[in-house]
């Protein structure tokens, strides 16, 4: 589920969403309808999780992920990384294959 928070700047487009338990169960994520309109059309997509103050391994940092019916699949989600919080989800904007989410430091 979105909430209002929408961010364009002048090269990135981001939105705010919750990260559901079967968002975490699945390893899937379903990417905001104005961060996929700015994706281009490729095989396969790279999402990159930024969290500040976390220990991140480089192969939970980048993963290489699909997206199906606007949804990204093979997501593994960082242990500690609990539903229900606040997520950003952001890419460049006019066309890219790079999908970002920051989550909070304090989950």
């Amino acid at each position: 589920m979105e909430n209002d928070t929408l961010a364009v700047q002048d090269s990135i487009v981001s939105r705010t969403t919750i990260l559901s338990l079967r968002d975490l169960i699945e390893g899937t994520l379903e990417v905001p309808p104005t961060v996929l309109a700015n994706l281009s059309e490729h095989p396969h997509y790279t999402l990159h999780i930024v969290q500040p103050g976390a220990y991140l391994t480089n192969a939970e940092c980048s993963q290489r992920i699909a997206l199906d019916d606007g949804t990204a699949t093979g997501i593994d989600w960082p242990l500690g990384v609990n539903n229900g919080i606040p997520i950003i989800v952001s890419t460049s904007r006019g066309g890219g294959c790079r999908i970002r989410v920051d989550i909070p430091a304090i989950w």
